[in-house]
């Protein structure tokens, strides 16, 4: 095998296509360029990445095992959430930092929302029929409407007029009740 000299090579990666550049890199004592260092710590819109993140949650907490991080706004700040579960009592907190100065605003404990069960059809219409003048029940069908479980029930009143009805089905509230026209 052949090797070019140094001075054939620029020329052969000139004529590829390829520039070799010669200006000299900010060399940090670790061996990295600044310029990587940076990079590592920041994104693009100088925002903290992800690992840096994580750091900075484990200096607070070090026993800390990471379940989730977002990206989301806290006070009108762009900030970055660490879901995180202390193993040692089985306690699960939900952290808050900086994304541009990385210091932690909130370290809270997290409880899951409470999940509600939806009432059962029976008890749901034993309530209405108390409010409304329910004559009789022609169908029922459950939806989602605006993200939430509701239950279309479609029924006669006491003046023999469709009605068709809108319920949620966790609360029991009635979301809507129109009269519908027959053509």
């Amino acid at each position: 095998m052949k090797y070019l000299p140094s001075s054939a090579l620029v020329l052969s990666s000139l004529l590829i296509g390829s520039a070799l550049t010669t200006a000299p890199l900010a060399i940090s004592d670790t061996g990295k360029s600044a310029s990587d260092a940076k990079a590592k710590t920041t994104n693009a819109d100088n925002t903290l990445r992800l690992e840096k993140v994580i750091s900075i949650a484990r200096e607070t907490q070090p026993t800390m095992r990471v379940i989730n991080t977002f990206e989301s706004s806290f006070n009108g700040k762009e900030v970055d959430q660490v879901y995180y579960l202390l193993p040692k009592n089985k306690i699960t907190r939900i952290m808050t930092i900086d994304s541009f100065s990385g210091k932690v605003l909130e370290d809270r404990p997290y409880s899951v929302p409470e999940k509600r069960t939806a009432i059962p059809l029976e008890t749901l219409i034993s309530q209405l029929r108390e409010k409304y003048s329910i004559r009789k029940i022609v169908r029922t069908r459950t939806a989602q409407q605006d993200g939430r479980d509701v239950r279309i029930i479609i029924y006669i009143d006491n003046l023999k007029q469709q009605h068709l009805m809108v319920v949620d089905t966790k609360t029991g509230e009635v979301i809507s009740d129109k009269a519908r026209k027959f053509s």
